[in-house]
């Protein structure tokens, strides 16, 4: 998909689904027992890195919601809404 993007000709990226990804997959596979905090850290950088690599460098690359360790060094910055926030009080970010 990214690397259509690039192809494209798209200069510009922002993912929102990052924090579906966060949220509502990886950290309730470490609530449930699934994995570990440290496989879900790991699944979620080779996410970032692989949609890096897709995209290219020259594509700006705007993680959505939050900011997260996780992204240094793979996407140009994160974008975060304090609002969201309110609904997951316990969110570690």
């Amino acid at each position: 998909i990214f690397e259509g993007y690039q192809k494209a000709g798209y200069e510009y990226i922002k993912i929102d689904a990052i924090r579906h990804l966060l949220l509502d997959g990886l950290h309730e596979g470490v609530r449930l027992g699934i994995m570990t905090n440290e496989d879900a850290q790991q699944r979620f950088r080779a996410y970032l890195a692989a949609t890096r690599q897709g995209m290219g460098e020259d594509i700006y690359y705007l993680a959505s919601w939050g900011e997260m360790h996780e992204v240094v060094g793979i996407a140009d910055a994160c974008y975060g809404c304090k609002s969201n926030l309110g609904r997951y009080p316990d969110a570690v970010i």
